[in-house]
């Protein structure tokens, strides 16, 4: 899957395997049973948006913090 925030930025994203051996900051990873965990940061006061898709672009899902 990969991850993208509008308005902020994307420290990591990665699986939420234990024991994976894949690097967090490249914005890109596998999941582990269809779970992950994305950490971003806010550029400015308001709302981000983060977008993760599939590795195949079949499928993506946008969300918005506050």
């Amino acid at each position: 899957m990969t991850g993208k925030v509008t308005n902020g930025e994307l420290l990591a994203l990665g699986s939420a395997k234990p024991d994976v051996e894949q690097p967090f900051i490249t914005g890109s990873c596998t999941t582990y049973y269809g779970r992950a965990l994305a950490i971003v940061r806010a550029s400015a006061p308001g709302s981000l948006t983060l977008t993760v898709a599939s590795a195949l672009g079949e499928t993506s899902t946008t969300i918005t913090v506050q």
